[in-house]
């Protein structure tokens, strides 16, 4: 049984906290729909990490709004700027939802930037 395996048993049974078990089941998720460690190892300019900061941007911006800080309308204008601002792949591809879905796949876009820095650090080579 492989440690994704393993981890997402564990994840089935309860036995890590729901927030760890969220991340590494949406990581699964990612690399079942082929975003692997090979194949995110062309991102060579931090694309990963500006993808989880977009989501951590508008995680934030969905507390403020919870929180009564922010209104929907200035809220969505922050969104489209994040949109433009820091999302690194083509925007439609860009989709907020809710602050704790948001922090989940910022959290996993990490966990995906770190195993694309060990597989290039273990002599995987990046695709062009």
């Amino acid at each position: 049984m492989s440690s994704s395996e393993i981890m997402l048993e564990l994840c089935r049974r309860g036995d890590v906290a729901s927030a760890a078990g969220d991340i590494l089941l949406e990581r699964l998720d990612q690399r079942s729909r082929g975003y692997t460690p090979e194949s995110d190892s062309g991102y060579v300019f931090g694309e990963l990490i500006d993808a989880a900061i977009a989501y951590l941007k508008t995680a934030d911006v969905a507390a403020q709004v919870t929180e009564g800080r922010l209104d929907d309308g200035d809220a969505a204008g922050l969104v489209d700027e994040i949109r433009g601002d820091t999302w690194p792949f083509d925007d439609e591809t860009f989709k907020p939802r809710t602050q704790r879905d948001d922090l989940v796949r910022a959290a996993a876009l990490v966990l995906a930037e770190l195993e694309r820095f060990d597989f290039v650090a273990a002599g995987g080579m990046p695709k062009a």
